[in-house]
């Protein structure tokens, strides 16, 4: 709540994380339900409801799961059955946050699968959230302009719905190959990627 009143009056991108990265983040006795049983529906409902007044008008984003690739690539055969349940609150949403646009969030690695792995989620969607940070495996940082590329395929890949970067980073550890100054240039060159997609 107190970031909400120190943020206020702008609007807000919330994130319900049900699923937050590699974990499922419900209640010890919701942790063996499928995803679209009645029960599991019932409960994101009732968080859903319950947190309402506190966001009022307030969020023009509305994801539920963050990073959800990660989850994911342990329980395949549970995409489907998130996909419904988010299909089923998705009114919800709506009638509650009327400005609201809904989605789930991935990291930008996952943009690839997006239509294929998950084209049930994807189905659901009002837009695509992405967090976005160009390491490569060993987590060392990838070239500062990278990201032109990477978001034009982003974009791309996941047309016609609406692309929003819900975090953009870049390190600045040396043991990383990085530094302040490679850190600026990609801060100037995001603005400049997504400057150049326009709208």
């Amino acid at each position: 709540k107190n970031v909400l009143n120190a943020s206020a009056p702008l609007p807000i991108a919330f994130t319900l994380k049900v699923i937050d990265a590699g974990t499922r983040q419900v209640p010890q006795a919701y942790s063996s339900l499928a995803w679209d049983s009645p029960e599991m529906v019932f409960l994101v409902a009732r968080l859903i409801d319950q947190i309402a007044p506190l966001l009022g008008t307030r969020p023009w984003s509305y994801a539920i799961g963050n990073e959800i690739e990660s989850y994911f690539a342990r329980h395949p055969g549970e995409i489907a059955a998130f996909a419904r349940m988010l299909e089923q609150v998705k009114p919800l949403v709506h009638y509650r946050h009327p400005g609201a646009s809904l989605t789930t969030v991935w990291q930008m690695s996952a943009v690839g699968s997006i239509k294929t792995t998950y084209a049930p989620v994807f189905a659901v969607l009002d837009h695509v959230a992405l967090t976005y940070y160009p390491l490569n495996p060993d987590m060392t940082v990838r070239p500062p302009g990278a990201v032109h590329d990477d978001l034009a395929y982003a974009l791309q890949t996941t047309s016609p719905l609406p692309i929003a970067l819900q975090e953009i980073g870049y390190p600045t550890a040396a043991v990383l190959g990085s530094s302040e100054e490679r850190q600026r240039e990609f801060m100037r060159s995001a603005f400049d990627a997504v400057g150049a997609a326009g709208p």
